[in-house]
């Protein structure tokens, strides 16, 4: 067996290969048995800028955007108040940057795991 590690749509994992004999059909899945993901590389933008995207945790309601695109934000300045479950919850910067996109508006219903804003 050899280890291998892909990349897979920007999620890397560690594979074990087997030699087969020729005649067996080879076939991939997403995710296939004995696949382990690790942590994926930073997504890099042409200019090199590392972004870093943020989700919303939950599903909820915008009710407030407490920043504007192009501003410096602060890692832990509250940048989005999502309502949920009758409950305000600030969506914080996880990093220092620039606000560069705002992927929501307010009074907009989102999902958990939709992207909700991005830093540079």
């Amino acid at each position: 067996m050899s280890k291998y590690k892909i990349t897979i749509d920007g999620t890397t994992y560690e594979v074990d290969v087997e030699r087969v004999a020729e005649e067996s059909p080879v076939s991939i899945s997403k995710e296939p048995a004995g696949v382990k993901p690790t942590t994926p590389a930073p997504v890099k933008t042409e200019n090199k800028e590392v972004k870093t995207a943020v989700r919303s945790p939950m599903p909820g309601m915008i009710i407030a955007i407490k920043a504007e695109i192009g501003e410096n934000v602060h890692k832990g300045q509250a940048i989005i108040v999502l309502e949920a479950m009758k409950m305000n919850n600030e969506i914080a910067s996880p990093c220092d940057g620039i606000l560069s996109a705002i992927h929501t508006s307010r009074g907009a219903a989102v999902q958990g795991g939709d992207i909700l804003f991005e830093i540079n």
